[in-house]
């Protein structure tokens, strides 16, 4: 009997360089469509509601961010495949029920996909975002505010350690937040006049 490990489930983005990606088959070696923008956005769409998925799409683009993006798809709903026409995102369809039962949940598997994606495209791209789609907004290009020289970025977030509840992530949001520093400028300015 097959043992399965539990994993904390865990938020993760990671930027690393030296991947590669493009196509709409997992295992070709195709790139796809010739792109000048070196940058792509790699992440797995299982049952995501419209409202959640145009966010994701919308803002990234709204940002102004001109990176490719991959869409590992496991079950194809109408709203998926036109909001990726949309927003110019690249549907990559793959059988979830055998990835689901062969490798564990859609948290787990998309980075064996990923993995087979970019084994064969490493030439193509400089800088690949894995990221969750269902609950992310961007704010600003991705590709225009981390750096990873010679290496990987990586944010966890625990599911019961929030950003809100977590010392360290509170910490990036107030303390090392310069927007932070100002409004606190601005109540002690006012509070000591």
């Amino acid at each position: 009997m097959r043992r399965r490990m539990r994993h904390p489930l865990l938020r993760v983005l990671l930027l690393a360089l030296g991947l590669a990606a493009g196509g709409l088959d997992v295992d070709s070696d195709d790139p796809g469509p010739a792109q000048q923008i070196r940058h792509l956005v790699l992440g797995a769409e299982y049952n995501i509601a419209e409202v959640e998925l145009r966010i994701f799409l919308a803002s990234l683009r709204g940002t102004g961010c001109r990176a490719s993006v991959v869409l590992f798809c496991g079950r194809p709903q109408a709203h998926t495949q036109r909001l990726a026409e949309q927003f110019g995102a690249t549907l990559v369809h793959y059988d979830f029920a055998a990835l689901n039962q062969s490798h564990g949940p859609v948290g787990v598997h998309r980075f064996h996909l990923y993995r087979r994606f970019l084994e064969r495209r490493r030439a193509h791209y400089d800088l690949v975002l894995h990221t969750d789609v269902r609950d992310v907004m961007f704010q600003d290009d991705p590709f225009e505010r981390i750096e990873a020289h010679g290496g990987g970025v990586f944010f966890l977030e625990s599911n019961h350690l929030l950003i809100g509840t977590s010392p360290t992530n509170r910490g990036w949001m107030t303390e090392n937040c310069t927007v932070y520093w100002r409004e606190q400028a601005q109540i002690h300015k006012s509070t000591v006049t």
